[in-house]
């Protein structure tokens, strides 16, 4: 069974099954930062900028911004980009809630 752990001092995701040793394709995954901009590749933010400008054609100039708000336990998720073919403003913000312990 595998499943994953928010690792709340570091920021990050890690997999319970994932030993020392053990090599996958996940593994670039667990070494991404949540909180962070879109601006810096070692983030879950550039991830999902790269899915919306491949999956959304809508939009242009997309800009992510992830930050964990530990008090409240939530990963908070802001994303402004254009619309096109006008270039109007779009900006979406939604959070995510983060089970740990």
């Amino acid at each position: 069974m595998r499943f994953e752990i928010f690792n709340e001092l570091e920021e990050r995701i890690n997999s319970s099954s994932r030993s020392a040793y053990e090599t996958n394709d996940d593994a670039e995954s667990y070494e991404k930062k949540v909180s962070g901009s879109s601006k810096n590749s070692n983030t879950f933010a550039k991830d999902l900028q790269n899915a919306i400008e491949r999956y959304e054609p809508r939009l242009s100039n997309v800009e992510v911004v992830m930050s964990y708000v530990k008090v409240e336990k939530l990963v908070k998720i802001h994303i402004k980009a254009n619309l096109l073919p006008k270039g109007e403003e779009y900006a979406y913000e939604t959070s995510i809630g983060a089970w740990n312990k």
